[in-house]
């Protein structure tokens, strides 16, 4: 599912609102955003199926030569604010995009923030 990261203001106050829009993960994919940086990734674990490892991409080769992708465990039930991203490791190098596979669909929802 390809998330639209949303400005974040300097209060944070567009994150928590009752009327923030998330994107419900699908059984084919995980989540994709655009990435400048400064982008985060808020991850909700609403479903009934434990804990959901979200694992992002490293395609790029860090300075020591290798690949390390970013694994977070989101407890059933809570949610986690992953990143920030830097775009030399994280990014495709063709499009600037980050990938987040996800190890279960049962109520995942993300939104890309983007810090302002």
């Amino acid at each position: 599912v390809a998330l639209t990261p949303v400005s974040l203001d300097y209060n944070g106050k567009e994150l928590y609102t009752d009327t923030a829009s998330y994107s419900a993960a699908t059984a084919t994919d995980g989540f994709t955003f655009q990435n400048d940086g400064r982008t985060l990734l808020h991850i909700k674990n609403g479903g009934t199926s434990g804990s959901c490892t979200v694992t992002i991409a490293s395609p790029q080769t860090c300075d020591q030569g290798g690949t390390h992708a970013v694994t977070v465990a989101v407890a059933q039930g809570e949610d986690a604010i992953i990143g920030l991203f830097p775009t030399h490791r994280f990014n495709s190098s063709s499009s600037g995009i980050v990938t987040a596979a996800i190890s279960h669909f049962d109520a995942i929802t993300a939104r890309a923030l983007k810090l302002t």
